[in-house]
């Protein structure tokens, strides 16, 4: 799996120190994205949805888009648009406007959306980031094989527990990553 390092970073001293790591930059914070592109050794470029919610300022897709036009290429990739909160149909709508092709993006599957979803998304685009939703530093919804319901789980159960559902289900599922 590899890592990618939350950007922003600040000093730029801290940032120059990790020349050939791989970054995040988010469309919402994109301050470090030209020194992100020159010493990294690739940029996982996100939406910036769920920073917008969070401050409930209006997601800009058509933003994103522009933004993205002219430095997406490889080995640079996007976190496709998503709706936080959405349904499954309001996520199926964003994917559908994703205009880069397959190969620059990979769409989100949310905790709380149906599991038929994230195996659509999986056959469709090969690669999913898990989206979720995080209080006080624990995920705060996934439903147990056991049917106990809903229990909070830290990241690295659910990446656990996830990596055992794929193994369970036998689909060839790969390429997950937590956004």
């Amino acid at each position: 799996m590899i890592h990618y390092h939350g950007t922003p970073i600040t000093p730029n001293k801290s940032l120059e120190a990790l020349k050939g790591e791989h970054f995040c930059v988010s469309f919402f914070r994109p301050d470090n994205l030209k020194n992100c592109l020159r010493i990294g050794q690739s940029v996982m470029l996100d939406n910036g949805a769920f920073s917008a919610k969070t401050l409930r300022v209006p997601f800009n897709r058509d933003g994103f888009y522009e933004w993205l036009e002219p430095i997406l290429g490889h080995p640079h990739w996007a976190v496709v648009p998503d709706v936080i909160d959405g349904s499954v149909e309001q996520q199926r709508e964003m994917v559908k406007s994703w205009p880069f092709g397959k190969q620059f993006g990979i769409p989100v599957w949310h905790l709380g959306l149906s599991l038929d979803y994230l195996l659509e998304l999986v056959d469709e685009w090969g690669k999913v980031c898990l989206g979720r939703t995080v209080l006080a530093g624990w995920i705060s919804v996934l439903v147990s094989k056991d049917g106990r319901g809903i229990q909070p789980i830290s990241a690295e159960t659910l990446k656990t527990a996830v990596d055992a559902w794929i193994a369970d289900v036998g689909t060839g599922v790969s390429g997950l990553a937590f956004v």
